[in-house]
């Protein structure tokens, strides 16, 4: 015997929900903040590498430049919630 039960799907938060919309808004500065800071970066490099005399290491400068502000940011995330950094456990080598 057949009955017509509602089946009805689990409802899920979007990422502007109330529960989320702080952390949402974090995120999004945090990017942009770090966007702005590399479009300053790129900006300025070809200029102050002309007056030290030559782009021949124009890349590794961005690079090393990018590589560290992702370093920074798997060391600061722990820090700021008050956990302990460790190498083993920090989600920049998972």
């Amino acid at each position: 015997m057949m009955t017509d039960q509602q089946h009805t799907a689990p409802t899920t938060e979007g990422v502007l929900s109330s529960r989320f919309r702080a952390l949402t808004l974090g995120v999004l500065t945090l990017v942009a903040a770090a966007a702005f800071s590399l479009l300053g970066v790129s900006t300025a490099l070809p200029a102050a590498a002309d007056e030290l005399g030559g782009l021949a290491l124009y890349g590794w400068v961005y690079t090393a430049f990018t590589l560290a502000n992702v370093v920074g940011l798997a060391i600061a995330g722990p820090v700021t919630i008050g956990a302990p950094w460790d190498a083993h456990s920090s989600a920049a080598w998972a």
